[in-house]
Order: structure tokens, then sequence, then C-alpha cells
């Protein structure tokens, strides 16, 4: 919803620093429906102005965290069907890459040589499966 769509639904201006709280709670506060979402701002705006949509703040950014960490878990469940499926065809390489990764990262004693290692790993299983492993260092 642009500013203008929401001044009009209100009848009235309202400044832009207050419309990127709007906006912000009309975005992430879970009490907000997607449907009727942009009606919904608007009739609470209308009913208690800044000071309520400000109190609705702390639960919207709240609710992006969890947004932001579910991403995060979903991700890894999507690596996690991979590597299973990889397995269930009889790919092993990719498994042992990861274990190499992980010992890497617990045996080197600085960055450059995390890296020098990670290149070696490189070598044995390839990039494509060395960068693999690199996100899953990063969870």
């Amino acid at each position: 919803m642009t500013k203008d769509e929401f001044e009009s639904r209100i009848g009235r201006e309202v400044s832009v620093g207050d419309y990127k709280d709007i906006e912000y709670v009309y975005t992430w506060h879970p009490g907000i429906k997607n449907v009727e979402g942009k009606d919904q701002i608007a009739a609470i705006f209308n009913a208690g102005g800044m000071m309520v949509i400000r109190g609705m703040m702390e639960a919207a950014f709240m609710a992006e965290a969890v947004e932001e960490e579910l991403k995060v878990e979903l991700r890894k469940v999507e690596i996690l069907k991979g590597r299973l499926e990889r397995l269930k065809g009889g790919d092993t390489s990719y498994e042992r890459c990861i274990k190499d990764a992980f010992n890497v990262l617990d045996k080197a004693e600085s960055p450059g040589a995390f890296e020098r290692m990670m290149d070696n790993l490189t070598v044995k299983y390839g990039y494509d499966a060395v960068a693999e492993a690199r996100e899953i260092l990063e969870f």
C-alpha cells in the first residue's frame, strides 16, 4: 500500500515518518489480515492514531523476527531433504564432504588456514559440493 493510498483511506495526510511506522505495522503485525489489511490498518489508525500504531510496533518486530527465523529453518529443511534424496540415490560423497567441512572448521586455527583446508576439499569433492557444505556450516 502506498502512502497516497493510505491517506485516501483515512481522509487526511500523515508524515513520511509516521507512514513508515504504519507501513511496517501493516506489513508485519500478526493481527493484520492479508486480505483486508488495508482497511484494517486504516480503521486502527482512525480509531487510535499513531499512539495505537506505535503500540503495535513491538509485536510487528517480533513477527518479522519469527518470519525470518522460519525462513532459515525452512531452508534447513529443504537442504536436509536434498541430502536425504542424494543418500537414497546412493550418493554418499556429499555427506562425507559435509563431515570433512565440519572437521576443517574444528581444526582450522585461523581464517587463512580454514580457507586453505577448504580449498583442499574443493579439489577432493568439487566446487559445488564444498559451496553447499559451506552453506550448512553457516547454520
